[in-house]
């Protein structure tokens, strides 16, 4: 029980220090601004706009076809790859009156702080030292893949829950208890269906440098991986059926639009 409080608290730490380092970045910049945080570029002429869009089309019950977006589109093929998947996005429901353009910066300085706290659960399965774990999930979360993406703040939604997969493969392999990576599979390809292609095959590599290449013995352990990952991709898929399957034709397109994973929309070429 000691030891579990410990460990508790080292994580605590690890958010609580990545939070504090994130708000001295942010809210400089927050003020400066009288309360908004902008970036130019793709941050305020896509990301923005695609968030407001998508809490004003929630907080109206616009979420069938929404028209804030040019002539009106389809709500969940318009906001399903910026902000549908995200759980920081829904945290910016609980501020119905506030924009986002205010909200950006706060919502920025606790996804460093999610990183860092899911890189300290990580890293201590390796690390002994506090110390080591903090400095670790420190140096994850203000990594130069965060500072040079900072106008795609998806992409921040991203690094801050990858680490949960790494996680759950390691408890998966070497505890042997089951369901926790099918989780965080599932939870990451409702983030972001993009990145967690790119996602799978980092873990394809990580499972062969980091498992086989120690012991062989773990390619028995192939189809347990393989069996949670599918069962994680089928929450994410029952996730995308419960955000309304999407299926429109696209007249004169030459196309067939249908709900991808993700729910991000995918073309098919047809014959009429």
């Amino acid at each position: 029980m000691k030891e579990r409080i410990t460990k508790n608290k080292e994580l605590l730490l690890c958010f609580l220090i990545n939070l504090l380092l994130g708000l001295l970045v942010f809210v400089p910049y927050i003020l400066a601004e009288q309360g908004i945080f902008s970036l130019g570029t793709d941050y305020d002429n896509d990301f923005i706009p695609l968030n407001e869009m998508a809490r004003n089309g929630i907080l109206n019950g616009e979420v069938f076809w929404n028209w804030q977006f040019d002539l009106g589109t389809d709500f969940i093929g318009a906001g399903s790859f910026i902000a549908l998947g995200s759980p920081f996005f829904w945290i910016t429901l609980l501020f119905p009156n506030v924009k986002y353009m205010y909200l950006g910066g706060w919502i920025f300085a606790l996804k460093y702080a999610v990183a860092g706290l899911t890189a300290g659960l990580y890293l201590r399965r390796f690390l002994t030292k506090k110390s080591a774990v903090i400095s670790g999930s420190i140096l994850y979360a203000f990594s130069g893949f965060q500072a040079v993406n900072l106008m795609f703040g998806f992409f921040h939604d991203v690094a801050a829950l990858f680490p949960l997969m790494l996680w759950g493969m390691e408890v998966l392999l070497q505890d042997g208890k089951k369901g926790i990576f099918a989780i965080t599979v599932g939870l990451n390809a409702i983030v972001n269906y993009y990145f967690f292609v790119q996602e799978i095959i980092f873990c394809i590599f990580y499972f062969l440098l980091r498992f086989v290449w120690e012991n062989r013995q773990y390619w028995k352990k192939v189809p347990a991986c393989i069996l949670e990952g599918l069962w994680g991709t089928a929450i994410a898929g029952g996730y995308c059926f419960r955000r309304l399957p999407l299926s429109c034709r696209i007249q004169g397109a030459g196309h067939f639009w249908i709900c991808g994973p993700g729910c991000g929309l995918t073309a098919v070429p047809f014959c009429i």
